[in-house]
């Protein structure tokens, strides 16, 4: 991607959904740089669409200039999956709408940026209401390791590195996986080659070249770089 491919894009998409809708200015761009991780990136620019269309329009122009696409819901995730590695950080927050609940086949439509305390609140009025059994993560095997410390001091952040590799390590080991909730992201995506084996690794990658052919939705995520060297944007 060319900083006069992206700055195209950025005229572009202020022209198609209007400067209420993206922010270009630094601070604004550092707000959407990360997530509930230690992890941030700036995006070049910052879109929030209200509808399809604004999705569709956003979609339309960064295939045309070849600009990555990154979407993130409120930034509360723990797998690095919305942190934007430039390009476009497409916020859904503004998309909240529920579309539609239906108590009797128990289903809903619901905008992405819909958050579960509303929705949760919407299906108690509707009386859309189920028996739920909830376990405790020992009960379903998930197990959430944090590890405390000063990422001011580099010999420490040495032995947490270590300590990660051997974490992930026996999880394997044990019959685990890498991720029971949270998703791989960023900071788990090393591991994918000892979890997966090569052909699974590889229909993964056809299943996503499938749906993104040009690799611009959140490039640089889950799947590890081929033969060592990153997929890049086409």
């Amino acid at each position: 991607m060319s900083s006069a491919a992206m700055h195209e894009a950025i005229r572009e998409v202020l022209a198609a959904l209007g400067p209420d809708l993206v922010l270009t200015d630094e601070a604004d761009r550092i707000s959407y740089s990360y997530d509930a991780t230690h992890l941030s990136h700036r995006p070049d620019v910052v879109v929030f669409p209200r509808t399809t269309e604004h999705v569709q329009k956003v979609m339309a122009i960064a295939r045309r200039h070849r600009v990555p696409v990154f979407p993130r819901g409120s930034g509360t995730g723990l797998s690095g999956g919305a942190i934007p590695l430039g390009g476009i950080a497409l916020v859904m927050t503004r998309m909240n709408r529920i579309l539609e609940i239906d108590p009797r086949d128990m289903l809903a439509r619901v905008q992405p940026g819909v958050l579960t305390a509303d929705f949760k609140r919407a299906v108690e009025a509707e009386r859309f209401q189920v028996t739920l059994v909830v376990f405790g993560h020992a009960g379903d095997g998930n197990f959430h390791p944090d590890l405390i410390c000063d990422e001011r001091d580099p010999e420490e952040m040495r032995r947490v590195a270590q300590a990660i590799d051997a974490i992930f390590e026996a999880a394997l080991r044990h019959g685990g996986t890498l991720s029971g909730e949270h998703g791989i992201g960023l900071p788990k995506r090393p591991y994918m080659t000892t979890a997966f084996d090569a052909p699974t690794l590889r229909a993964m990658r056809a299943l996503k070249q499938a749906f993104d052919p040009d690799n611009l939705l959140n490039p640089g995520k889950l799947l590890p770089p081929v033969d060592g060297a990153e997929e890049r944007s086409a």
